[in-house]
């Protein structure tokens, strides 16, 4: 089944999930009739797909007073009505949300905006899509958000013996910002990046320390250490203990 509707300069019609765009000559009549919507719809447009509430709400009070102040006729509303839904096909189809995920089975953008008839349940239905087009890219974004602090972990997991690993580097190899992934960790584990690495690191210590009689400063080495003192340091601030008197007690 297609979806098919015109803009003031393009035909949207959707096909089996695809959406294709083709130059459509529209008559004078229509494209006068929604002239004086097109910075509104632009509006809208740019405020749902940059996820922008306040931009969303401007433009759907924009949108319903123009309709009373132009008293929009039954055809000029219906002509609204399906640019509004060609306005929202395009717009998850730049963030790549499928209709599936908003909608059921056979139903859509333009067969919810055919039925409407009065302007509240206009606005009713704009305000509904806006907060299930955030709702969605919220859960997208704290999915990533805690794939990239699992992520993070693996890689420490994996690295903590190298002296020079750092979160500027780790960034590069996962392309994000370090602020960025720091906010994240923060959030999610309640450390930091050097909080993390540091536990990693001692706790491998700790390890070698009940399974090995490598000395001290071998053992700040092998878990990214070259100053032996200043692991024990940060071993006794963690531990509570020396390393010495951790593999004492231990014994």
């Amino acid at each position: 089944r297609a979806y098919h509707t015109s803009s003031p300069c393009t035909d949207v019609v959707m096909a089996a999930g695809t959406i294709v765009l083709v130059r459509n000559e529209i008559s004078q009549e229509n494209t006068q009739t929604l002239e004086p919507f097109r910075q509104t719809l632009d509006l809208l447009e740019r405020g749902l797909t940059l996820i922008q509430p306040v931009l969303i709400s401007k433009a759907i009070d924009e949108l319903v007073s123009k309709v009373v102040l132009y008293e929009l006729s039954p055809h000029g509303f219906h002509l609204l009505l399906e640019r509004l839904a060609a306005l929202v096909v395009v717009v998850l189809e730049e963030l790549n949300i499928p209709l599936s995920e908003l909608f059921p089975p056979g139903a859509g953008p333009f067969e919810d905006l055919r039925s409407i008839r009065t302007l509240d349940t206009l606005r009713n239905w704009l305000s509904a899509m806006a907060e299930s087009i955030q709702a969605l890219i919220t859960r997208r974004q704290e999915k990533l958000a805690i794939q990239k602090v699992r992520e993070t972990l693996g890689y420490i997991e994996r690295f903590y013996m190298q002296e020079d690993l750092s979160i500027r580097r780790l960034c590069e190899e996962l392309y994000i910002s370090p602020s960025y992934l720091s906010a994240l960790l923060k959030t999610h584990t309640g450390k930091t990046f050097v909080e993390l690495l540091t536990e990693t690191r001692i706790q491998k210590a700790c390890e070698l320390l009940r399974s090995s009689d490598k000395k001290t400063a071998e053992i700040a080495r092998l878990v990214g250490y070259q100053d032996p003192h200043y692991f024990g340091l940060i071993f006794k601030k963690l531990i509570g203990k020396t390393p010495g008197e951790y593999r004492k007690n231990y014994e």
